[in-house]
């Protein structure tokens, strides 16, 4: 299933369980790459498994910067019910200290090209903590 049709059919609370699953299933591998959603965080227990993990890195973006990118996508906004921005401004706000929590790295992707973003994931990648990069 799509993102969308898991919030469809089970909601928010399906999706967290099944996302809550998957990050901890993929946490007892080494050597991974994973994106995860923005709202992996919210899991005490998967924040814990990024911090053991290795580097987690938080590719960050301003809330208008994450708005312009979705728009039109079947991703669902930061907030469940689609609140406007300043609501979205204000759920961003709050996942920030638990992104801190768990990433190694801060990667600011606001007005880059993907390539850009990748080059300086792999040039961070392994630094030590609470480095924000651009």
């Amino acid at each position: 299933m799509t993102v969308a049709e898991i919030f469809a059919r089970g909601g928010e609370p399906e999706f967290r369980r099944l996302e809550r699953e998957v990050m901890i299933e993929l946490l007892e591998h080494d050597g991974l790459v994973v994106g995860t959603g923005g709202g992996c965080v919210l899991d005490a227990a998967v924040r814990a498994g990024l911090r053991r993990l290795g580097t987690a890195i938080w590719l960050d973006a301003a809330p208008e910067v994450r708005a312009v990118r979705i728009a039109g996508s079947d991703r669902p906004p930061l907030t469940a019910h689609g609140g406007g921005p300043a609501e979205e401004a204000e759920v961003a706000r709050a996942r920030e200290a638990l992104y801190r929590e768990c990433a190694a790295v801060r990667v600011a992707t606001d007005d880059r090209a993907p390539e850009e973003v990748a080059d300086d994931v792999e040039r961070v990648r392994g630094v030590v903590p609470d480095h924000d990069v651009r």
